[in-house]
Formats: C-alpha cells, structure tokens, sequence
C-alpha cells in the first residue's frame, strides 16, 4: 500500500535532512534511559510529556518523551522488544529510505505534543509511539514471518491486526485517554488513511461494476 502523496512531497524538500539509523539511535536511548530508571528510580519523570510541566518551561519535554521506555517490564522481555523495534525499523527504512522513517516519527511526536499540550493536562503515555512501527510494518511486509519470542511463526500482519484489536479495546473501553491514542497513531493514518480510502472507494466501485455487469439489482 501507497503512502500519501504529502508524504513523498516532504521527502522530495526534507530529505537532506534526514537522519539514517534513526530507529537505532531510539532503541539505544531507550536502553539508556531504562537502566538510569534502574539507578535512580524517577528519573524518567523530567522527560515525560507532561502539559503543566512544558509550560512552566520544561520545553526540553517535547523531545525527550520518545526516550522514556516503551515497555516497563522485566530487562529480557525489554530487550526483546528493542531487538524487535530494531528489525522492524532497519526494515522500513531500508523499503522507505531514512526520509520517510524520519517523518513518520516526527509526526507522531508532534501529535502527541499537541494532544498533550491542548487536552490532556498531566503526564500521558507516550511508549505507543515506538510500538506504532508495528502497523506501517505489517501494512507495508504483510506476509514477512516473524519468529515470535524467537519460537512462534507469525505473518507480520497478524502481529499488526492484533496489536490494532488492543488498540480498538483500549480505545473502546477507556483503558487509555482515546486521545492520546489516536495521537499515538496519527503518524499511520496520515501516512495510510487517504490511501487506505481510496482502496476501498475503487473495491466499492469495482463490486458496483460487476452487480451492473451481472444484471443483478
């Protein structure tokens, strides 16, 4: 599936600027940021995104947040998940180009930013952000197998369509602020909804065309 045009519009006049490997860098921030937590339990509290924080001057927030780590668990499980963001980002970068990878995470951060900054006046979860690879990926790899916790076979879009029904469940039933995740995955529908539209509209047209064809009202 196609991403938007604006999308190839950007690269085309900010590519230059592009920074390549940006997923590594990410994932070995996080793996810094995770074991100062370790050390000095609170210390990802002056990166969080947090509204009366940034406003009070605490700007630096706006970029630090995609440092704080996305999975607050065991180290083996969060190492496995930063092995995982590692492979799915150099793969998309590697089909996208460093540009494209680039402004998908500049658009989920400044989403984010916004819902922070105009709805939501405490400190949200922001760790969606670097999980939210997981839909371009399946969207653009749909039969890539992954061998899950290195064991299980699975096609990178049933990762990607069950990570998006936790998505829909939490959004349904409030286990997060629906806001915060709609800005946690508006980098993915402004790069795949106009496209997504689109298939859909062309689908709808084509079974029109064949009722037609069938003689059948």
């Amino acid at each position: 599936m196609r991403v938007a045009a604006w999308v190839d519009w950007a690269e085309d006049r900010f590519g230059a600027w592009a920074i390549p490997n940006v997923t590594r860098y990410l994932v070995g921030l996080n793996l810094a940021t995770y074991l100062l937590e370790g050390l000095s339990p609170g210390f990802i509290q002056v990166l969080q995104l947090d509204q009366a924080a940034i406003l009070r001057g605490e700007i630096w927030r706006i970029a630090t947040f995609i440092l704080v780590p996305a999975v607050k668990a065991s180290p083996i499980f969060f190492l496995i998940f930063l092995w995982f963001t590692w492979f799915v980002g150099d793969y998309l970068e590697s089909e996208w180009g460093p540009a494209k990878l680039n402004l998908f995470y500049l658009t989920g951060i400044v989403s984010l930013t916004l819902v922070s900054l105009l709805f939501v006046p405490g400190p949200i979860r922001t760790e969606m952000l670097l999980t939210s690879l997981i839909l371009p990926f399946g969207t653009v790899f749909p039969t890539m197998q992954i061998m899950l916790f290195f064991i299980i076979p699975v096609q990178a879009r049933w990762i990607a369509i069950v990570y998006a029904g936790f998505l829909a469940l939490a959004f349904l039933f409030g286990a997060d602020s629906r806001l915060v995740i709609l800005g946690s995955i508006a980098n993915y529908l402004l790069f795949f909804g106009p496209s997504t539209f689109t298939h859909f509209r062309e689908q709808a047209a084509l079974r029109e065309r064949r009722r037609r064809f069938s003689g059948k009202d």
